[in-house]
């Protein structure tokens, strides 16, 4: 799983890509031309101080990690299917444990990256 630095890069996903409303966090996807998944985040201050900003940075990297890892578990290969993800926060994911988060991203990245 590789990050999206590049402004332009979430600019295209802002402005083309599908967003799905979760309990935690705003999903934005859109398929791109290579093999791999790019990851990127954008936590506003509205999250919170610098602190819980970068630990909330920290979960939602491990659950889509462990995302990924169980839509492998149950056959599913997301390295194939080529796509830009960008997860925004909302104020609830502050204090949420990754353990909260992956099922629900998991879910939906199964349904939302075909």
């Amino acid at each position: 799983m590789d990050r999206l630095r590049k402004k332009k890069d979430f600019q295209r996903v802002f402005s083309s890509g599908r967003k799905h409303v979760l309990r935690y966090i705003i999903l934005y996807a859109l398929p791109n031309s290579l093999d791999t998944i790019r990851l990127g985040l954008a936590v506003s201050k509205r999250v919170g101080n610098a602190v819980v900003r970068n630990r909330t940075k920290r979960v939602l990297r491990e659950a889509m990690r462990l995302a990924l890892r169980e839509a492998r578990a149950e056959g599913w290969n997301p390295e194939g299917c080529g796509h830009d993800i960008v997860l925004i926060p909302r104020r609830r994911c502050a204090g949420a444990k990754s353990t909260e988060i992956v099922p629900e991203l998991a879910g939906k990245m199964k349904s939302c990256l075909k």
